[in-house]
């Protein structure tokens, strides 16, 4: 990922947070922006420290994503769960335009396109990789992605800000078979970006998402295969549990409203709300439990269901 930060620190410098104009600059000497104290000259933030990734992350206010030409995420950091509610795992390499509201799919089409606004005297790529031209690359507008926080399937907007780049590490394969039919060469231009929040969440907003929203990933047949810390202890599940049976945890009586929501989930992709109990696994403790299923899709196959869920008692 410090390929790509490297080269838009313009969507960083604004986010260091506590550096006093009057005592601190911010340096690009290494790529990376760095605040640097002006009478001690020492570095106030150092991209060598283990932790400065997730430092970064939390300073963005947001989350970092790259997509290739044709809108497929090439990369997206965690912390989009934070936001977004999805799984990392289950939405690399996966068509973006599936979590994007469908009034604004066209629109990141057309951001997607090297050519998009440009003069008409800049006929070819070469035209836009000078100095002159590099400012075209570069990309803001927003749009409503699907938000799993809520238990709705809801959309929320975010905004999108970055720049068109060259991606590396792609399968030779990508490459070569993409020359014959596109201007740029064995060039593969994506979508560097920061994505925000379109009214980004206060502290104590924040502080109520990482509290009530568990989440489970589940296989296709409803089997429990991987939970956050905070599921786990509620249900007393240990990662030697994994992977569980999900029907064994459901109250008897609602053991036939999971299996609906199941097969909702099969047919429509996601299911409605649903409210039932949970037991958990020592200490047979009962919870009541609103949640919402959702299918993930790879290569336009299902792959996994993701369920999200909110404790009510």
């Amino acid at each position: 990922m410090h390929r790509y930060i490297s080269n838009f620190p313009f969507a960083f410098a604004h986010s260091y947070p506590f550096i006093p104009t009057s005592d601190a600059t911010i340096s690009y000497g290494g790529g990376i922006p760095t605040a640097i104290h002006h009478c001690s000259g020492q570095s106030l933030v150092d991209p060598n420290e283990y932790d400065f990734e997730s430092m970064a992350l939390k300073a963005l206010g947001g989350f970092v994503l790259i997509l290739n030409e044709n809108g497929d995420i090439y990369y997206v950091s965690e912390n989009i769960e934070t936001y977004l509610g999805f799984h990392q795992s289950d939405i690399l390499h996966q068509p973006l335009f599936e979590m994007i509201h469908s009034e604004d799919r066209e629109d990141i089409r057309l951001q997607l396109a090297w050519n998009y606004n440009v003069p008409l005297h800049m006929t070819c790529l070469q035209d836009i990789l000078t100095p002159n031209g590099m400012p075209y690359l570069e990309r803001n507008f927003n749009a409503r992605f699907r938000c799993l926080l809520d238990n709705t399937c809801g959309f929320l907007r975010i905004d999108v800000r970055g720049k068109l780049m060259s991606l590396h590490g792609l399968p030779n394969s990508y490459v070569l078979n993409r020359i014959e039919n596109h201007s740029s060469g064995n060039m593969v231009l994506g979508l560097v970006a920061v994505c925000s929040p379109f009214v980004p969440p206060n502290v104590a907003d924040q502080q109520q998402l990482d509290d009530p929203i568990l989440k489970t990933k589940h296989s296709l047949d409803f089997t429990l295969v991987s939970t956050d810390n905070q599921m786990k202890a509620l249900l007393e599940l240990d990662d030697k549990n994994l992977p569980y049976s999900f029907y064994s945890l459901v109250h008897v009586d609602d053991a036939t409203c999971i299996a609906e929501a199941h097969k909702e989930v099969t047919k429509n992709s996601a299911s409605g709300i649903l409210i039932y109990r949970l037991i958990s696994i020592r200490s047979q403790r009962i919870y009541w439990i609103q949640s919402s299923c959702r299918m993930f899709y790879k290569n336009g196959k299902p792959e996994t269901i993701g369920l999200t869920h909110r404790l009510l008692t």
